[in-house]
């Protein structure tokens, strides 16, 4: 099902949802939308909000066409460039919606950056050696 999501006094994107989606998993798509950390989100609908750990399903009044408010909470830590992780996340989210639905693109996604991040936590010094001098020289980079 498709529903609104809006920012008070910002911006609106229309995301697609299905019914056994969690919360949490809705807030990702709503942050690669509208570029709002998924910690910052606040969803609200009928002036109650949604809980993290609920799916679409527990909200019954949650239909086709619904519009959920997303506040935005106050962040303790200053703004700063997204981290090059989110970029990626980001970026593969996008291309895998280009084939897949939003809940099956999170489905690969997800378990997809773990792998990532357990293989790069695992690089000795000489593998991130390796890697820059094979890809780390000027004729490499312009070709």
């Amino acid at each position: 099902m498709k529903i609104s999501v809006k920012i008070i006094k910002g911006s609106e994107c229309t995301i697609e949802v299905q019914e056994d989606m969690s919360i949490a998993e809705m807030k990702q798509i709503v942050s690669n939308n509208l570029q709002i950390p998924v910690a910052s989100q606040k969803l609200v609908y009928l002036g109650k909000p949604l809980s993290n750990e609920k799916r679409v399903r527990d909200y019954p009044q949650i239909k086709d066409g619904s519009k959920l408010i997303c506040t935005v909470l106050p962040s303790t830590v200053t703004q700063k460039q997204p981290d090059d992780q989110n970029v990626l996340k980001n970026a593969m989210y996008k291309f895998l919606t280009n084939y897949y639905s939003a809940a099956d693109a999170l489905k690969i996604l997800t378990p997809f950056m773990k792998e990532m991040d357990t293989s790069m936590s695992s690089l000795s010094l000489d593998d991130l050696e390796r890697f820059a001098v094979t890809y780390g020289s000027e004729e490499k980079l312009t070709t």
